[in-house]
């Protein structure tokens, strides 16, 4: 049932508009991992109609606004992978895209709106609202608006308005506007919102929008043919799809996404661990690696889950129908491999490890002061592909020895035992004209240096491998003064 309403709504909305989704956050902090999945499926689905992604920045809550958030979302969505078509930086022909520079167009449909009896204005003061709420928490009952105002006379709130009493614009709830609608990802849906909540304010009293009708008034100025955002917002649609019908615009296909949460259910936080892409971003943390986490969180892939996906595969196998409706699951715990497996893919394609090469040169040279050769951190990044998570886990201090010279004790080495000088050179025999790209071969040399003759363990024998490399490469003889 679901599946072919779905099919249906897609098929009306492709033939009357060409593809357009937008991804709208408010800049008040920096970009959640919620919003990077909200960006990401808008993403998907815009590319994967041959359509147009784009990003509104929906900035009226001056009080709310972070100061770097904008440039914030906007690098971490370039970062992603997931570079907006058209939005503040790069421009478009429905610019603005800030919300904050089209504040006369939101005033003008609010005006129209209550010259069509559909909204009022609302003269309450901050005092009275305040008491109602305080009413109904007393007595235990959800806040809402009374209405009040929806009752007074023309007449009157234009004598209102003329003495110039300060005031809002709410939206005027009709009861026969519950008939419901089909969302992509929930199916028939219905919510009576005038039975249970009292008229909500479109326009403050300041001038500003709220996100009912700036969100309406934009995603039909901008051409928006559909809307796919957090769950939260399931409930309002009937609102929205008010100020739709009043407006005379076709609304676009409405896709819920379940809300992103930890795996016990709770709601991500700082406690549970990085919440912001900010925090992946500067940890090193491979995008594709994110990416693939949060599309492995509430479904939307015709093809099971295979690890490693990139950018292009994610949007031939994305499939809104196949999206869940139940709170999706971030389990943190998969990133690690998640990283591995997308470190190695990166090593493996020729061009990305060219460029991988030279990150990891300026890493070394900025840690170290050291600049290695691409011969050495090629060989180095082959080596350890599957076992990295990210380029950086290679300048670790714990790793340095694979770039900075190895001062060695050899006195301290020779008290491990009275045989060391022995293992030293047999060591050299041993790793003479072995294949170095090959680990494994390594090792299995090497643990022959552990024999009962020698009465060496492994571990220690194991350390003359930094004396003995550079001549075992080269044929040199180790020459020892003790």
């Amino acid at each position: 049932m679901r599946t072919h309403q779905l099919l249906s709504q897609l098929a009306v909305a492709a033939a009357d508009r060409p593809p357009r989704l937008r991804f709208a956050p408010s800049p008040t902090g920096y970009l959640h991992l919620g919003g990077l999945r909200t960006a990401l499926y808008n993403w998907l689905l815009a590319k994967k109609l041959g359509g147009t992604f784009v990003l509104r920045l929906e900035d009226t809550d001056k009080a709310r606004n972070f100061q770097g958030s904008e440039q914030d979302i906007e690098e971490s969505l370039e970062w992603a992978g997931l570079t907006p078509d058209e939005g503040p930086r790069r421009g478009g022909i429905y610019g603005p895209y800030r919300q904050s520079e089209r504040i006369a167009k939101y005033q003008e449909t609010a005006g129209e709106l209550v010259a069509r009896g559909a909204a009022y204005p609302c003269f309450c003061s901050p005092r009275r609202l305040q008491l109602l709420r305080h009413e109904a928490h007393r007595r235990g009952e959800t806040p809402r608006y009374d209405n009040r105002c929806r009752f007074l006379s023309v007449a009157e709130a234009r004598s209102r308005r003329d003495m110039g009493a300060p005031f809002a614009v709410r939206l005027r709830l009709m009861e026969d506007d519950a008939d419901g609608f089909v969302d992509a990802v929930h199916g028939p849906t219905r919510h009576d919102v005038s039975a249970v909540e009292g008229d909500p304010v479109i326009l403050r009293t300041d001038g500003s929008p709220t996100y009912h009708l700036a969100s309406v008034v934009d995603d039909a100025a901008m051409a928006i043919s559909h809307v796919l955002r957090g769950s939260e917002w399931l409930a309002s649609t009937s609102k929205h799809l008010q100020i739709y019908r009043v407006l005379g615009v076709a609304p676009p296909v409405f896709a819920h996404l379940p809300l992103l949460c930890n795996p016990d259910g709770s709601k991500l936080s700082k406690r549970q661990g990085a919440v912001t892409v900010q925090d992946y971003r500067l940890s090193g943390t491979p995008p594709g690696a994110l990416l693939e986490l949060l599309t492995l969180s509430g479904a939307g892939f015709h093809v099971g889950p295979t690890v490693g996906r990139i950018l292009d595969e994610m949007v031939s196998d994305f499939d809104l129908s196949r999206i869940v409706t139940n709170a999706a699951s971030l389990d943190l715990a998969r990133l690690p491999d998640l990283c591995k497996t997308h470190t190695a893919r990166q090593i493996i394609d020729d061009r990305t490890r060219q460029s991988m090469v030279h990150e990891v040169q300026d890493m070394v040279h900025q840690k170290f002061g050291l600049q290695p050769d691409e011969a050495l951190v090629d060989r180095v990044l082959q080596l350890r592909k599957g076992h990295i998570e990210r380029l950086r886990d290679l300048v670790a201090d714990d790793v340095s020895y694979i770039w900075c010279p190895v001062e060695i004790n050899t006195t301290e080495l020779q008290r491990s035992s009275p045989h060391f000088a022995v293992i030293c050179l047999e060591a050299q025999r041993l790793l003479e004209g072995c294949d170095w790209t090959n680990p494994k071969e390594i090792l299995q040399r090497l643990r022959s240096l552990g024999h009962q003759e020698t009465g060496v363990s492994f571990p220690i024998a194991a350390r003359c491998l930094r004396l003995v490399y550079p001549h075992a490469r080269t044929g040199q003889v180790l020459q020892t003064s003790w």
